[in-house]
């Protein structure tokens, strides 16, 4: 079969077109887009700047910079007096971690020194509260954060104790078996108690363990460890000797506060460094985040321990560091008159008593469960805590210590407060609240 001229030159013709098309599809029409797309944000642009507000004359420049100025000056001087923390965003850098470490050793340091300082209240919830504390399995119910170490022959000898503590915590974190790890954990826990670290007080898990001397219970924090334990899925190897039931962060303020005590004390000549001895200790916060509300938490149980002072508040028996949580801006009241308009709520709790807690769950062995409905939430501003109080003082004193910490500079908040008089206590009063804060600010 021949072609003919006519129909190769529409053979030809046919293929330029679709070489053409090509062209166009793959060379100009991206570029005709963005062409377009661009024109379309030029215009947007001249739009928006066409409708800005223009000052009459140049000499109105100056005048907007000084308001400006005023407003912020206004803005910074009332985040000052409130102690609240406003970052553009979270970008944690070494310094900064290194000078929030610092500080928080700050504020251990000034709250276990007012201890011994100041004379009403009495902090009694540093105390170490044992029925019998030559028991290390007794039930503990302060924080026992001690102001010393343990007595021991010489400064030589601690630090001896701390070499040791540190070789045994480089053996077991070799071991790639859990069941083993857990072994070596025994010896690890009998350094621990030797410096000043009851095992039993700063763990969150317990697990009993058969060696060849015979049963005992091995104290951790590891919760891969847990796969080691029995298969009964039921099993519950939550710690409750543990001091977490004051705060979840607690024992980690407890092992730091014992390693500064121990860096104190160090070895002129050793190797071991700060950060070093921490990581033995295994101090360690989930979060930056979570390391800056305990900072903020510290300053503020200072904070009220010395307006509790100023009001002579008597004793201050037990305190919880309560977890972070948001803080929402609450909506404005409905009109008067209105019918207010349903919504749905998530649910809220019967209160501390009836939540579950660290190893056990509510009050009179009830499990923690859901109730009343929450409150309905505004916009969100930022992040709060707060800490859980339990004091005693007369009447008229508890009243202007509670003004007080309400009308502070600071801005706390009182919540879930109860009061009950104190039989043929000449009108002394057991009182426990919640006192909230705010602790990073996002929008005023």
């Amino acid at each position: 079969m021949t072609i003919g001229k006519r129909e190769q030159i529409v053979v030809i013709s046919i293929g330029a077109l679709l070489f053409l098309g090509i062209v166009h599809f793959l060379i100009f029409d991206p570029r005709s887009k963005a062409y377009v797309s661009v024109f379309n944000e030029f215009n947007t642009g001249m739009a928006t700047l066409n409708g800005a507000a223009m000052p009459a004359s140049p000499d109105q420049i100056p005048k907007f910079k000084r308001e400006t100025a005023k407003l912020e000056t206004e803005v910074s001087s009332t985040v000052e007096e409130l102690k609240l923390n406003v970052p553009q965003f979270y970008k944690m850098r070494v310094a900064g971690k290194e000078q929030r470490w610092a500080e928080t050793s700050r504020l251990l340091a000034e709250l276990v020194a007012l201890k011994s300082t100041v004379q009403t209240p009495k902090l009694r919830f540093l105390d170490d509260i044992r029925d019998n504390p030559t028991n290390p399995y007794a039930f503990q119910n302060g924080w026992n954060f001690p102001a010393e170490l343990p007595k021991m022959d010489n400064t030589g000898a601690l630090w001896d104790t701390v070499v040791k503590l540190s070789d045994r915590w480089v053996l077991m974190n070799s071991i790639a078996n859990p069941a083993e790890k857990l072994s070596q954990r025994v010896a690890y826990n009998d350094f621990l108690g030797r410096i000043g670290l009851n095992p039993a007080e700063v763990s969150n898990f317990v697990m009993p363990l058969q060696l060849r001397t015979g049963p005992t219970y091995v104290f951790f924090n590891d919760g891969s460890l847990l796969q080691t334990a029995n298969s009964n899925a039921s099993t519950n190897f939550n710690n409750v000797l543990s001091i977490n039931r004051f705060g979840v962060l607690l024992p980690v303020l407890k092992r730091l506060w014992i390693s500064d005590l121990i860096w104190a004390k160090r070895d002129p000549s050793t190797q071991i460094t700060k950060e070093r001895l921490r990581e033995i200790l295994e101090i360690s916060f989930p979060s930056d985040a979570d390391h800056y509300n305990t900072n903020k938490q510290l300053e503020s149980l200072i904070d009220i321990i010395k307006m509790a002072e100023q009001n002579q508040i008597l004793e201050f028996s037990r305190v919880n560091l309560m977890k972070p949580v948001s803080v929402y801006k609450k909506p404005p009241p409905p009109a008067a008159g209105a019918t207010p308009t349903p919504a749905p709520v998530a649910k809220g709790t019967f209160g501390d008593d009836m939540d579950a807690m660290q190893g056990r769950g509510g009050m009179a062995g009830m499990p923690g469960m859901m109730g009343m409905p929450a409150q309905p939430v505004g916009e969100r501003i930022g992040d709060g805590t707060g800490v859980e109080v339990w004091f005693t003082a007369p009447n008229a004193n508890m009243v202007k210590f509670l003004f007080d910490v309400t009308h502070a500079p600071r801005t706390y908040a009182v919540d879930d407060m109860n009061i009950r008089a104190i039989p043929n206590a000449n009108g002394v009063l057991s009182t426990s609240a919640t006192i909230e804060l705010v602790t990073k600010l996002d929008s005023l």
